[in-house]
């Protein structure tokens, strides 16, 4: 039963046209603990160097959990102050870079907010090396559907970098 409340708020989240907040995020994939967004409005490549680096996607992912797996995450942490901080926390907002032609990917920023949308916890992740994108992970998938979702808006994710 909680399965199916989980997966009929997500659905809510994907439809409701009520504000451009929920037309902004693109469901990527979901499962009965959790679900992928990414930012349409804030995806682009990195231009850090001083001109546009096609091989590098900058993008938000938006991941919403289930009151179960939130609270699997919560029972993990070890800090009894942070615990407390996430005691009411359902989705979060990582910032990532992906490097295509090598499929690595980056963190840079992990945003934690309450069900009532304030943020309650950030962890800034800015020094965080590159990694390699395993196959058949949730890395992986998004890689793919990036890609996708770049092909058919080349020039709106371009000029945005």
């Amino acid at each position: 039963m909680k399965k199916i409340i989980f997966l009929v708020l997500l659905l809510l989240i994907i439809i409701l046209p009520v504000s451009s907040a929920y037309e902004r995020y693109q469901w990527m994939w979901s499962t009965d603990k959790v679900g992928y967004f990414f930012d349409k409005n804030t995806i682009k490549f990195d231009n850090s160097s001083g001109h546009v680096n096609t091989d590098v996607i900058d993008v938000w992912i938006k991941t919403v959990f289930s009151p179960e797996a939130a609270q699997e995450i919560i029972d993990r942490v070890d800090s009894e102050y942070i615990k407390n901080k996430l005691a009411n926390f359902d989705h979060k907002l990582t910032h990532y870079q992906i490097k295509v032609s090598s499929s690595k990917i980056k963190e840079l920023d992990d945003c934690w907010y309450s069900s009532d949308g304030n943020l309650i916890h950030e962890f800034d992740d800015t020094y965080q090396p590159w990694k390699p994108i395993i196959p058949g992970s949730n890395s992986e998938g998004w890689q793919h559907r990036l890609m996708d979702y770049i092909l058919n808006n080349w020039k709106t994710v371009y000029d945005r970098s």
